[in-house]
This record gives C-alpha cells, sequence and structure tokens, in this order.
C-alpha cells in the first residue's frame, strides 16, 4: 500500500544526515555479525524459534535460514538506493517501520531521530534487533514482500507459529537474532530474547500434540486474531483519514474491503458521510471515532500481551485492575477456536473506551491545526458510546476484513488450531495446573533479577543517568517472588522444584550487588526487599 511521505503529524521524511550517518553504520555493521553468525551450520536450529509451533518440521529452518541470509544485504542495498529515511513523526518507542509497496520504488525503512543519536540511552544491538525485524518486511520474493506481523515475540501467539507461516512473521526473526546476538556478545539469555510473565505462561501451558489443555492454543489464536483486527484498524483510521481524491486512485482487494468496512461503519453510526470540504473527506466526527477504534484495539491487544492466569470461578471474566483472566476449570473443555471467542469478549466486556492522547497541544501545530484536533477531541465521547454499542460486530467486520495477503496465512493456521482435540483440566490436575502457572512465573522472575547486573552493563551511559533500579515496578517484582515461594513451599508441588531455593538465593546476590551502587533511598527500599527475600528461601529450604 503506498503512503504520503509523510510522518503522523504531517513531518516530511528527511534523509540521514550528520552523525546520524556513523551511528547506522553500526547498526548496519551490528546485523552483518548476527547474520554471519546465523550461516553457521545448525545455527539457526539451536535458537528453536520454531519448534514448538504447530506444524513444525526441521526443514523450516531451511526456509528460514535463506531469508535470514538476506537481511544485511537488503538492508545495504536499501541504504544505497537512499531509502533509508528519517521519519520525525516516530516515537521513540517504535524506533523504526517498514513501508513496504507492492513497486520496489516506494518500499522504505523509517527510522525514528532517537535510533540514529549518538548519545541514545537503547544498546547499540536492541536497536539492531529492532532494524533486523524491520529489514524482514523489505524482504522481496517473486515480486511480493512475504514477511508480516502475524504474532509478537511478546506475545501468547508467537510460540505457534511454524511451518511456512512462521517464517513469514518477522518477530520469528528478532528473536532468532535476539539468540544469536547473545551468543556473540557472551551474555546470559533473557539479555536481548524474550522475557516476561506472559511468555512464562505460554511455555508452561503449551500442549503436548495432537492432544492437550486448551488453554494455550484458545489464547495464543486469541492472541492472532486480536492482532488482525488491530492491523485492520490501523487501516480503517488511515482510510478514513484519507481524502476521496487519493483512496479512489488505489485499487485492489485491500482497498474494497475498506470500502466494505466503512460502509458497514456509515450503516451503525459510527462514521458520518464523506462530504466534507471539496475532497470528499471525512468530518472530525469520523476521525475522532476512527483513531478512538484503532487506540480502544491497540490497548485490548496490550491487555492481552499482560494478562495473569488465573483458573477457577464460575465465569470467564477479565478484570482490568489487575490485569487477570480469571478461568473456570470447565471452560477448558471448550475447543480452541471457541474458547478464544469466550476469552475476546471477556477481554470487550471489560475494557472501556479510553480517548488517545489529545494532539492539539502538540508544538508546532499551525493555529488552524489546533483548531482542527480540538474540533476532533470534543466527538470522542459520542464516538465512544456509538462503538460501544457494536464493538463485537465491528470486531468481526474487522476480522472479516482482513488483508488480502495475510488472510490465506491466517485461514490456513486456523484449520490447524480447529484440528486441536482439547483434554479438560480434570479434577485432580486442577491445583497442578494452576502451581505449574505459578512456577512458571517464579522461574522468570527470577531470571529477571539474577541477569540484571548484567543487563544494566549492555546500557549505554546516558541510560544509567538517574536510573532507579528499586521501583514501584521492582518492588512489585521482588514482593511476587517471595509470595510465589511461600505458595511453592508446599511438599507435593515442591518435589520437582529442587532449584528455586537457590534461585531464589541468586535473586538475593544480584539485588545485594545493585543495592551497593545506589543511592540511600534506594538501598534502605532494597533492604526491606531483601529481608523479605531471605525469609523466602529459608522457608524453601
Amino acid at each position: 500500500m503506498r503512503r504520503r511521505n509523510t510522518g503522523p503529524m504531517g513531518e516530511t521524511m528527511r534523509k540521514v544526515q550528520g552523525a546520524e550517518a556513523a551511528v547506522l553504520n553500526q547498526l548496519i555493521a551490528k546485523v552483518e555479525e548476527i547474520v554471519d553468525a546465523g550461516g553457521a551450520p545448525g545455527a539457526l536450529a539451536a535458537t528453536r524459534v520454531l519448534d514448538a509451533g504447530f506444524g513444525f518440521q526441521p526443514a523450516d529452518y531451511t526456509v528460514l535460514g535463506r531469508r535470514f541470509a538476506l537481511l544485511h544485504q537488503r538492508i545495504v542495498e536499501l541504504n544505497k538506493a537512499g531509502k533509508v529515511v528519517v521519519n520525525p513523526g516516530l516515537p521513540d518507542s517504535v524506533g523504526a517501520q517498514t513501508v513496504s509497496a507492492l513497486d520496489e520504488a516506494h518500499v522504505q525503512v523509517q527510522l525514528s531521530p532517537a535510533a540514529l543519536r549518538t548519545d541514545s540511552p537503547e544498546p547499540l544491538t536492541r536497536r539492531a534487533l529492532t532494524l533486523i525485524h524491520e529489514i524482514s518486511h523489505a524482504l522481496r520474493e517473486h515480486g511480493e514482500h512475504p514477511v508480516k506481523d502475524y504474532t509478537y515475540r511478546n506475545s501468547w501467539g508467537q510460540g505457534y507459529l511454524a511451518s511456512e507461516i512462521g517464517t513469514r512473521n518477522a518477530d520469528t526473526y528478532y528473536e532468532a537474532a535476539a539468540h544469536l546476538a547473545e551468543q556473540v556478545e557472551n551474555l546470559p539469555p533473557g539479555i536481548y530474547r524474550e522475557r516476561g510473565l506472559v511468555q512464562a505462561q505460554r511455555r508452561a501451558l503449551q500442549p503436548p500434540r495432537p492432544v492437550g489443555n486448551p488453554l494455550g492454543p484458545a489464547l495464543a489464536w486469541a492472541d492472532i486474531k486480536l492482532n488482525r483486527v488491530w492491523l485492520r484498524a490501523y487501516d480503517a483510521q488511515v482510510h478514513v483519514c484519507t481524502a476521496t481524491a487519493v483512496w479512489d486512485l488505489r485499487s485492489g482487494e485491500d482497498m474494497e474491503a475498506m470500502r466494505k468496512v466503512e460502509g458497514r461503519l456509515q450503516e451503525l453510526g459510527i462514521l458520518g458521510s464523506r462530504g466534507y470540504w471539496l475532497s470528499r473527506e471525512h468530518g472530525p466526527e469520523s476521525v475522532a471515532a476512527a483513531r478512538l477504534l484503532e487506540h480502544f484495539m491497540s490497548k485490548l491487544k496490550s491487555d492481552l500481551q499482560n494478562l495473569r492466569i488465573v483458573l477457577g470461578g464460575d465465569v470467564l471474566r477479565y478484570d482490568p485492575v489487575p490485569g487477570s483472566l480469571l478461568v473456570p476449570f470447565e471452560a477448558t473443555a471448550e475447543p480452541p477456536l471457541r474458547l478464544a471467542e469466550l476469552i475476546i469478549n471477556a477481554l470487550l466486556r471489560g475494557s472501556a473506551f479510553v480517548p488517545p492522547a489529545a494532539r492539539s497541544g502538540t508544538p508546532g501545530l499551525t493555529s488552524d491545526e489546533v483548531v482542527a484536533e480540538k474540533q476532533i477531541e470534543a466527538h470522542y465521547p459520542v464516538a465512544a458510546k456509538a462503538l460501544g454499542m457494536h464493538v463485537a460486530e465491528v470486531v468481526e467486520l474487522l476480522w472479516a476484513n482482513d488483508r488480502s495477503y495475510e488472510r490465506p496465512q491466517v485461514q490456513g493456521l486456523q484449520k490447524v488450531f480447529a484440528g486441536f482435540e482439547p483434554v479438560a483440566v480434570g479434577l485432580g490436575a486442577r491445583g497442578i495446573t494452576q502451581t505449574v502457572l505459578q512456577a512458571a512465573e517464579l522461574d522468570d522472575l527470577i531470571r529477571r533479577w539474577t541477569i540484571l547486573p548484567v543487563r544494566l552493563g549492555t546500557l549505554p551511559a546516558p541510560a544509567l543517568v538517574g536510573l532507579k533500579v528499586f521501583d514501584d515496578i521492582a518492588d512489585g517484582q521482588l514482593r511476587r517472588i517471595a509470595e510465589l515461594a511461600d505458595g511453592l513451599a508446599a511438599p507435593v508441588f515442591f518435589t520437582g522444584r529442587p532449584g528455586a531455593a537457590a534461585g531464589i538465593r541468586a535473586v538475593i546476590d544480584a539485588v545485594t550487588e545493585l543495592a551497593a551502587e545506589v543511592d540511600g533511598a534506594q538501598a534502605k527500599r532494597a533492604a526491606v526487599l531483601l529481608d523479605g527475600l531471605r525469609k523466602a528461601a529459608d522457608a524453601l529450604t
């Protein structure tokens, strides 16, 4: 899809300039180093990024390796052609994005200014990994760009992609590259590769094939579906905010699908008509609805990627305050696709339409632009009411009108999930299943904190200025370690976990080391946390 050569607020793309060129060369060199490491015999297969996916075959690494080997060559090629540019409109958190146009002339890798700063607080390697994700989108085969975003490495679906769709997923390349980067730099696992609560729970729920607990696959399918819906909500926002004179010149199934989406949203009263100004643009009320829809779907996807699963209760529901999904044991008798729908509906019921950040206060806007933004912002309450009345139908509308290239890939994966034979969690296994989830969370927290001193050592000096090691997040994580350890102390659950006490003592060592480098207030906070950790370790032994 072609896009205008401007950022979100109209900023013009610019060439890489001055000191940025040196940083870009360093990033490209790091990409080359990682890609070369992946070329060693068996190196990519050793990352095991595809092994857990449905339909995995060892030959999948042959396809992944062929594409992975082209990443450095592709970024060099695009850079020489002047297609690596700076997009001032990209937020620091995004870092980069790729425009994969059908015609090569419009392919473009856009970097945020922060990605090319000489004093960036983000490690060079991590920025290079983001670049690898984006370059994978620019790989071209037979006139197509095969690598898309089906799921992300910090989500429920990542571990379920194998076969052709696994080799077509951009974060598969990121995660493989993260494994390789840790080996090249002789760093422990978790410095660059995935870590977190969802990943830990996902691995704990990964079922044996062809039968097993359907909860893991259901969460994976919910993630894959919501990701597609969010991408289409983004497309709908672009479509609504683009004048007819521009998008009428486009053709193809994707534009036709967007017209269907637009038409149905108009019938539901969510969008107005295209009668605004001479170019038949949508008015501020429609722009507000389109922005709100994308923001809501983005938040929904984020909530799913931060869920804590709690088994039990009578009703499957989502509690947004602790970010927990309460799943009755009876629900684990449902097939994955049906259970995924129940999970999505629970998220929809538990989530509210909250307006995105106001743009009217953005520096550099003209007075006319400020007025226009305030008009849009004034329509958010009405748009929220209209969307709230039809949100379930809107989700299905966006899902049914997915992008034409990705739709067959996802439909193929859907058939695999549909063939999964569920085995409900039996009465005798219910306590064990919940304990396995808690043990996975404990393992992840132990790993995070034992490698933290090493991870801080990889950060550039700017990132360490004023860094608060023992903040509220750290406080919650270390207290959670003690809480989980106390719950796992019962012998019936602990017999298979002889390493937990040793792990907590390793965390104590890491926290003690970190506490010696912080100010008095943080050191005092660390001392309280250390006391709780020592009690937890003693209880386990």
